[in-house]
């Protein structure tokens, strides 16, 4: 889905209305992430993470791979 999707600029995931997150979830944002950094002219930015989406960042050793 991200390589058929190309996008420039600043890109805001808003997570406020995710409790909890699977391992496929974790892959998904993984790959988004990914895919921006290959791309030149993109940044990212996670917003409104709960507490249990950055246990598993922290469990995963992966909160500095996401900012926010």
């Amino acid at each position: 889905m991200f390589k058929e999707t190309p996008f420039k600029g600043r890109v805001i995931i808003d997570l406020s209305d995710v409790d909890r997150i699977d391992s496929a979830g974790l892959g998904s944002l993984m790959r988004l992430k990914l895919h921006a950094v290959k791309e030149e002219g993109v940044s990212m930015q996670f917003v409104q993470m709960g507490p249990r989406v950055m246990q598993l960042l922290k469990i995963a050793q992966l909160v500095d791979w996401f900012p926010f």
